[in-house]
């Protein structure tokens, strides 16, 4: 597991995620009224839990589980095959435990609803 590129993955995706919730939050409120300023707000933080789930539950297996021409399969579908493998050691993509790989490309697919 390389260190290095699991820190700059994991503070990529705090950033990315600050994006979201505070940063495209305040910025759609300032584009609305006074009134609506706080149902803008909750429709940003409504989707990064709701796209949350949906990211866990299936999302990460169809775009990244087996070998499919446009669409993955279940491999890691209710995230199973995520976490550490039986010895305890974590499963990698080029040197990144997979869950980190997952909470990153994560992040993206939250963000992308707000926008």
């Amino acid at each position: 597991m390389d260190t290095g590129n699991t820190a700059w993955m994991m503070a990529s995706s705090a950033l990315v995620l600050f994006m979201t919730a505070p940063g495209l939050a305040m910025f759609y409120g300032g584009l609305v009224r006074k009134k609506n300023v706080l149902g803008v707000m909750m429709q940003c933080i409504f989707l990064m839990g709701m796209m949350t789930v949906v990211w866990g539950l299936w999302g990460y297996s169809l775009a990244f589980g087996g070998d499919g021409p446009y669409i993955g399969n279940g491999e890691y579908l209710f995230m199973r095959n995520v976490e550490l493998s039986a010895a305890g050691t974590p499963m990698e993509i080029n040197g990144v435990p997979r869950l980190i790989h997952m909470v990153f490309q994560g992040m993206f697919f939250i963000i992308t609803p707000a926008l």
